[in-house]
């Protein structure tokens, strides 16, 4: 480790949002091309966005802005926010959220386990919000209902940092970084020493800017810093000034030691950086200065022991303006002079392509040198032709590139400078270095399966990832770097999917076929199924170790303790050369049970624990010693008994045929294994079951023969049935099962069905095994997961017949036990289980893949129709007023109150709008009574007539947080009442109704049913009627004659 490497960052992770680009690959792809993201508005466009006419027809009216798509979009239920919170909140806010969640899933530190016993610091700084100022301030209709607290926590500076820290629980120190337009960069320093200082261990830094409206540009004014036309002209003789942007980025810092040690993928290291100010020696506030520049430059140069001709890029804040550009030259000028041995050094500026984004700034300019150092190439600078004068490139060593320019160096490191300026005098610099070069790969022995999981928090989400995963698929070298990115750095979500295959090829056709499916967090019962001695071939066994790490241990040892057991070297079976002569059965039946209980300890090291354990024949002993019932010295102990009792047993053989073979049965052949699935496996001395097959050829019954010595599971067993009694029956201990263990045998009513005993183990190989019996069994315990641990996958299929569902038995993959093992693993973790995914290989690392897809919705509080100018324009449906003077129209079914009002945002339009429901029209003439109650019923439940205390409190709360239907034991908190809002709502509910509710009894259980009951004074809950009853009696009420209605009446008032 050098010294440097001690005192550095590293870059791991990184996000962006900015105009034309999406993401940092973008971003370079629109660099690399020349493209400017800077647009320009029509009149008709800005009209619509609040400019007024007046001004966006003044000639002296720039129409351009760097404009961000989807400014107005955000996935509100991902970070847990409520609908009318998002509505209120800042755009810059939401934006730091979302590049903050892009950020740590690049930096594969999304799942909580990748941060654990780790500080984690957020320094952000964002612009000021003229969200705040165009959108919501002018709702004082918004004020009076949130109050100017909750309004401050929706939009100020202050809280955007602590909006990320809190919604990814963040603990290290969550700092607002406010430098004007060097925010951002600045926060990059902070973060540096606070890393360094100990003070955290990762660091988020980075900054937002958001303006609103977006389509609006600026009036501009001689000598201002504003573009004359509209395009910014970095360095360049026709420029006249700068175009704002908007946009958002983000990056993540650890100490390069610690991102070195744990396989982060390091993007580059920042070496050094420094903040210095200009003071007071200039001619006013905002004009830069050379010397406050120079400060900076050096001291991020010191700082970083890099000299000055070692940085060949130069990121300038090359705004395009007068006065700006010349000064920030003079200044590079002086701090990386002209040297007779010095290379030139590639000046470039972001702002051209675009726009300045103020706060986010310094951030977009860092991203477009680390892009440049790892690709090892610059881009153009947009709009460069001529050299601005005042400039004097020819004194320095400076060439502003207009085409992409290759790096020289070949593998050696490369420098690059950030500069950033916040006006009134903020200088940041920093210093990059091109990411270390990575160690050469050991190259893989054995074809590996891979598994790719994918999961979201909602299932487009995750369908849509599916697919931005597939298409970069063929761009990624290493498939065990991006399974140990999805598998390690992020969080298992709601929906989830997953690809399963041996190369990018498989896996691709596996994400192509890939649903996602809903998890809900514990995978129900899981039942191991263990095979028969005739379906594990030494190969099987020999190929599972050698592609399976975690496996390949398991077989190690329980080979090893064979080993030691039966006094000879078995461990060829897990790859080394077969001897000549394996000694027959005994060899074949350490196989059978090596390969199988090998798997299930493998998965249970990973988190899949059964919650019953089964055997077919041979392969009960496996899962005895799963279940605990039996160790392993045991298992060898009864392995032993059974091959050398077989060694005298007489010779049989076995056929497996339709049930109704058994009506041809003669002499020696009987049923052995009844399968369950219309099929039964019969055994019986040759020369029987050669006249047995010979009758079921003649009666046209097909017939399979196994191909085994022995007819197990019949009488011929009887005497090997003894022998091996006899062997075990003093020292074969057995205890309590600490997993239950479903026996093909106990079902029944004979001697020795007991498991708990030896004559169970010995009895085992004569009686008949009633697999069918276990397939019920199995089928009763209503099993989420059954996983068959044969290589061959003959249980699974007869399970799922039985079942009548497919999705929750694994797959069959006959023969590739390796892949079945992953597929057991991954079907676990697709049902909601907690899988520790087996430990990849040293050199696994974690990469940039896709980013989370969002599942965007329109949140915005339009501009009401009197600040957007003279023009007559008419509201749109979000205009609609929350007031509590408003109609509202509100049903109260069985399960949930539905409310519309112009507040209710209507979760069915696709642009997060307002719904106000239309009142009825006035009939000509009154209806009879009971078709006055209105008819709500939906396809099930009976319903409820609307209560005023229940109505008054889901119009509360429908206003607070914009959800059209409520119902009544939703949580509020859970659809994003924080406990401001809370407090706001219950006063609101005290006012109202005039009654007494203690908040902390609210919080026990916030819904609208506990605030009614909470109401009414707690006595009984929600007040509720049977309209069917209410229809009847007034269908009765209708038929009553004048003299009769007077008469019930007076009855009633007499029992009154």
């Amino acid at each position: 480790m050098s010294a440097s490497e001690d005192m550095s960052v590293a870059i791991v992770g990184m996000a962006c949002r900015l105009p034309g680009a999406p993401d940092p690959s973008s971003f370079w792809r629109n660099l690399t091309a020349k493209a400017c993201s800077i647009r320009h508005f029509s009149v008709d466009e800005m009209l619509a966005a609040g400019v007024p006419d007046t001004l966006a027809r003044h000639p002296d009216y720039v129409p351009a802005h760097g404009f961000l798509e989807g400014f107005d979009q955000f996935d509100a239920p991902y970070f847990g926010i409520g609908l009318r919170e998002a509505e209120l909140m800042d755009p810059q806010h939401r934006l730091l959220l979302e590049c903050a969640g892009e950020a740590l899933q690049d930096a594969g530190l999304e799942h909580p386990e990748r941060r654990r016993d780790q500080r984690v610091g957020v320094f952000a700084g964002v612009t000021i919000s003229t969200y705040f100022a165009n959108n919501v301030l002018p709702r004082k209709d918004l004020r009076s209902l949130f109050g100017d607290q909750q309004l401050m926590l929706a939009c100020d500076k202050d809280f955007a940092a602590l909006r990320v820290a809190h919604a990814f629980d963040l603990r290290g120190p969550a700092i607002a970084v406010q430098a004007a337009c060097a925010s951002s960069l600045v926060a990059v320093s902070v973060a540096m020493r606070s890393l360094l200082s100990g003070e955290c261990d990762i660091a988020l830094a980075g900054g937002a800017s958001v303006r609103s409206p977006q389509a609006a540009g600026y009036l501009y004014t001689e000598g201002g810093t504003g573009s004359r036309d509209g395009m910014c002209r970095a360095f360049d003789a026709a420029a006249t000034g700068s175009v704002a942007g908007s946009g958002a980025g983000i990056i993540v810092l650890k100490r390069t030691t610690d991102a070195l040690a744990d396989r982060s993928s390091i993007r580059a290291i920042v070496r050094g950086a420094a903040v210095a100010n200009d003071g007071a020696n200039k001619p006013n506030f905002v004009i830069p200065t050379v010397a406050g520049q120079v400060q900076a430059m050096r001291d991020a140069m010191d700082f970083a022991q890099v000299r000055p001709n070692q940085v060949t890029v130069l990121e300038a804040h090359g705004t395009g303006t007068l006065v700006g550009d010349p000064i920030e030259i003079a200044a590079f000028a002086a701090a990386y002079p002209k040297e007779d041995a010095a290379a030139p050094a590639f000046l470039g500026s972001v702002k051209p392509n675009i726009g300045h984004l103020d706060a986010a700034a310094g951030l977009a300019g860092l991203i477009r040198v680390v892009l440049s150092l790892r690709h090892r190439q610059v881009p153009p600078v947009y709009g460069f032709q001529t050299p601005n004068a005042h400039c004097r490139f020819g004194a320095t060593r400076f060439v502003v590139p207009t085409v992409l320019q290759p790096l020289d160096g070949d593998d050696r490191p490369l420098f690059g400078a950030v500069n950033s300026i916040g006006m009134g005098g903020v200088n940041a610099h920093v210093i990059l270095e091109s990411p270390p070069r990575l160690t050469p790969r050991r190259p893989q022995a054995t074809r590996r399966v891979y598994v790719l999981p994918v999961s979201a928090k909602t299932r487009e989400s995750a369908t849509n990832y599916l697919s931005r995963l597939r298409s970069v698929l063929p761009e990624l070298t290493s498939m065990s770097d991006v399974e140990f990115t999805l598998q390690r750095g992020r969080s298992p979500l709601k929906y989830r999917a997953a690809a399963i295959g041996r190369s990018a090829e498989e896996l691709s056709a596996s994400l192509e076929r890939a649903k996602p499916i809903e998890s809900d967090g514990e995978p129900g019962n899981v039942i191991l199924v263990f095979p028969g001695q005739g379906e594990v071939t030494f190969k099987n066994l020999a190929d599972l170790a050698a592609d399976v790490p975690s496996v390949s241990a398991e077989i190690g040892e329980i080979l090893t303790a064979a080993s030691d057991y039966f006094g000879q070297d078995l461990r060829w079976m897990a790859g080394r050369d077969e001897p000549a002569s394996p000694s027959g059965d005994l060899h074949r039946q350490i196989a059978a049970f090596t390969g199988p209980l090998a798997l299930a300890r493998a998965l249970a090291r990973s988190g899949l624990k059964p919650d019953f354990t089964a055997g077919y024949s041979m392969g009960e002993i496996a899962a005895a010693c799963t279940s605990g019932l039996m160790d392993l010295e045991g298992a060898m102990l009864l392995l032993k008994a059974r091959s050398e009792a077989f060694r005298d047993s007489p010779v049989g053989t076995m056929s497996a045929a339709a049930s109704e073979a058994e009506r041809l049965l003669t002499g020696s052949v009987w049923p052995a294994i009844r399968q369950g699935d219309g099929r039964t496996v019969y055994g019986g001395t040759p020369e029987a079951m050669r006249d047995f097959e010979r009758r079921l050829d003649a009666n046209d019954i097909a017939h399979v023969p196994l191909g085994v010595p022995l007819a197990f599971h019949t009488p011929l067993m009887e005497e090997a049935a003894v022998r091996i009694e006899m062997a075990i029956a003093s020292k074969l201990r057995l205890s309590t099962p600490t997993t239950p263990f479903i026996s093909a045998f106990n079902s029944v009513t004979e001697n020795g069905r007991d498991p708990s005993r030896p004559a169970y183990w010995a009895q085992q190989v004569r009686l008949t095994l009633h697999f069918d019996r276990l397939l019920g069994a199995i089928v009763a315990e209503r099993p989420c997961q059954v996983i068959d641990l044969g290589p061959q996958q003959r249980v699974a299929p007869a399970v799922a017949r039985l079942l009548g569902r497919m999705p929750d038995v694994t797959p069959r993959l006959p023969g590739d036990w390796s892949m079945q093992f992953m597929n057991h693993l991954t079907q676990a973790w697709r049902c909601g289980a907690s899988i520790d995914w087996p430990s990849a290989g040293e050199d696994d690392r974690i990469v940039s893949l896709p980013a989370y897809a969002f599942d965007h919705r329109r949140h915005w509080m339009e501009l009401r129709p009197e600040a957007k100018g003279k023009q007559n324009m008419t509201p749109s449906k979000a205009d609609a007023s929350v007031t509590g003077g408003m109609s509202t129209h509100i049903t109260i079914y069985s399960d949930r109150v539905e409310i519309r009002t112009g507040a209710a945002i209507d979760q069915g339009a696709p642009n997060g709008g307002v719904a106000t429901e239309p009142q009825p029209a006035p009939q000509a003439q009154r209806a009879p009574l009971a078709e006055s109650v209105a008819d709500t019923s939906e396809p099930s439940g009976r319903q409820l007539a609307p209560v005023g205390i229940d109505v008054t409190i889901a119009s509360i709360a429908a206003n607070y947080l914009g959800i059209a239907t409520l119902k009544p034991e939703d949580n509020l908190v859970d659809l994003g009442a924080n406990s401001l809002m809370m407090t706001q709502m219950i006063a609101q509910v005290r006012n109202q109704l005039d009654v007494q509710i203690a908040l902390a009894d609210v919080f026990l259980e916030p819904t609208i049913a506990n605030i009614a009951r909470l109401a009414r004074g707690g006595d009984g809950g929600r007040f509720s009627i049977d309209l069917d009853l209410v229809r009847s009696e007034l269908e009765n009420i209708e038929r009553l004659t004048p003299e009769e209605v007077q008469s019930a009446l007076r009855d009633a008032e007499n029992e009154r």
